[in-house]
């Protein structure tokens, strides 16, 4: 694939004449900003939600038969179901104590039983790789609005639908029917939201509009609601004004270009031109707009050379980042949603602890922004070893406490150390993604990307998983975290390259490098979005 480096000298001229040049902040991209927010409360509360949905309750009882007040949930379930329930012919009613009313507790899903809700989770993630991969190929095929729309509406119906289901079955089906539109909308609205948004605001975006800050919705929701049905209900009716927002939207200018659709492009960019303060801005540009549009398009007709999944692996270096970063996101999802999943196991108010962790990732992410721009020593693979060494810190102590059964003595602190872990792991997503678009090249950036997040979602299908074998010893789940995330430190550490203050690369798969980087004496990553550097 030819890349913008090949023609320096004609990028010098026509710096300015690119559809990145047109692309301004301005109404319409706000307007853009606050429907994606809508999609992330769909998104949240159908995924995250689980937190809530899959809650399983503390068994305080059984008849007549009350459990003494510091034995272990672990415990609890053993004196039910070993000594009390065969003692009472199976008819021994268990008495529970309960923050929210989940499915565990509507169904008596608790004990042994509520390994199959679990599995729901499972499933779901399962659902939403296979959205990802979908729904991705149709809107390149389609476009990202029309997919887009189409992947928001089945997330919000088969959303509402599930609060309906009347038994185990019927609600995993539906979870993970779910999971095909979750996965669908967060990958297609993500690229969606990047194409319409201008260069120097996308890492804002990316950074302000986020997941975390709408844990604090999503707790405040379960809180009034109080039971899983009308929280499901109240999630996707909240999110549900985002479908008459995307009325008002357009189709991406990029994917129109990429279809030979100039006019409509250009219709696009006056069109969302009008939303901003200075009204039709490029109304009387006729001229400067054709000639961008027709420097978009044949540069977008330069591409000769298509890119496939294998190219990946065509040399050993890229075979190595893929592996690292394959194994880090598989990883840090694992850790992830294997934790948050179980935060009813943790001591505390579950809604304030859902809270406190979307404040907490939220705010985490802003600093590690805010350093990562003041402080040129802190790179990429500081801030992925900071954040895994406080996860492993964290997990060692929880480890500890469980091994030698001191759970009830140090809740407070387990508490603690539970939310930093999870919290942490917002912090490794962010640097793997980043990571990953400065170390592969253009032409396989978004292939590399999306076989990034498939390793993610299958460690967020594999977490439940990981817990069950606290049936085997309460403290095993941990020492596997443990395991990998010390095996994801020494990889990262040892063989990735710090990315931080190189360019994007351009260099081609199995390629030479380009002709402008040749000249440079370190090792040159071009940067594909950055005039200067392309002009070097």
């Amino acid at each position: 694939m030819p890349n913008e480096d090949d023609n320096g000298e004609e990028n010098k001229g026509n710096s300015k004449g690119r559809i990145d040049e047109l692309i301004t902040f301005n109404r319409y991209v706000l307007f853009l900003c606050f429907t994606y927010e809508l999609v992330i409360i769909a998104q949240v509360g159908n995924l995250a939600s689980m937190i809530f949905i899959c809650a399983s309750p503390d068994i305080i009882g059984c008849g007549e038969t009350i459990f003494p007040n510091n034995i272990s949930r672990q415990e609890a379930c053993k004196l039910y179901e070993s000594v009390l329930l065969p003692a009472n012919n199976d008819s021994c009613k268990a008495m529970t104590n309960y923050q929210f009313r989940s499915v565990n507790v509507e169904w008596a899903l608790f004990c042994d039983k509520e390994h199959g809700v679990k599995n729901t989770i499972s499933y779901q993630m399962l659902g939403v790789m296979i959205g990802a991969l979908i729904f991705g190929q149709l809107s390149d095929l389609f476009g990202r609005k029309t997919v887009g729309l189409c992947c928001i509406v089945g997330t919000i119906v088969t959303g509402s639908m599930s609060a309906l289901a009347h038994n185990l079955f019927s609600f995993t089906l539906l979870r993970f029917t779910v999971g095909i539109f979750v996965g669908g909308n967060s990958t297609v609205m993500y690229v969606y939201v990047i194409e319409n948004v201008p260069t120097n605001a996308r890492f804002a975006v990316k950074t302000l509009v986020t997941w975390s800050p709408n844990f604090i919705i999503l707790s405040l929701i379960a809180y009034l609601s109080g039971e899983w049905r009308t929280l499901l209900l109240a999630m996707n009716l909240l999110a549900s004004p985002s479908l008459i927002c995307f009325l008002f939207l357009y189709e991406s200018p990029y994917w129109l270009l990429d279809k030979g659709r100039t006019n409509e492009a250009q219709n696009v960019l006056k069109k969302t031109s009008i939303w901003g303060i200075t009204t039709k801005r490029y109304e009387n540009s006729e001229e400067l707009l054709e000639a961008c549009i027709q420097q978009e398009q044949q540069r977008r007709n330069a591409k000769s050379k298509r890119y496939y999944f294998y190219h990946l692996f065509s040399s050993w270096k890229l075979f190595q980042y893929n592996l690292i970063i394959s194994f880090s996101c598989f990883s840090v999802g694992a850790i992830s949603y294997g934790l948050m999943f179980n935060l009813e196991k943790i001591s505390g108010s579950l809604y304030i602890n859902a809270a406190i962790l979307g404040l907490f990732r939220y705010a985490l992410n802003m600093l590690i922004a805010v350093a990562d721009h003041f402080f040129k020593c802190i790179g990429r693979k500081v801030i992925h070893t900071f954040a895994l060494l406080g996860i492993i810190i964290s997990i060692t102590f929880i480890l500890f406490v469980n091994y030698f059964d001191i759970v009830f003595e140090y809740k407070l602190e387990v508490r603690a150390f539970t939310l930093l872990a999870v919290g942490m792991t917002a912090t490794v997503f962010l640097v793997n993604g980043i990571t990953n678009a400065e170390l592969f090249p253009t032409a396989i950036r978004n292939i590399a990307s999306a076989h990034a997040l498939t390793w993610g979602r299958i460690g967020g299908i594999v977490a439940p998983q990981i817990f069950y074998l606290s049936t085997f010893h309460s403290s095993m789940p941990y020492a596997i975290i443990i395991s990998m995330a010390l095996l994801d430190v020494l990889l990262f550490d040892a063989f990735l390259p710090e990315t931080k203050h190189g360019a994007l690369s351009s260099e081609t798969p199995g390629g030479g490098i380009p002709s402008s980087c040749c000249s440079l004496s370190r090792k040159c990553i071009a940067n594909d979005e950055n005039p200067a550097v392309n002009n070097l």
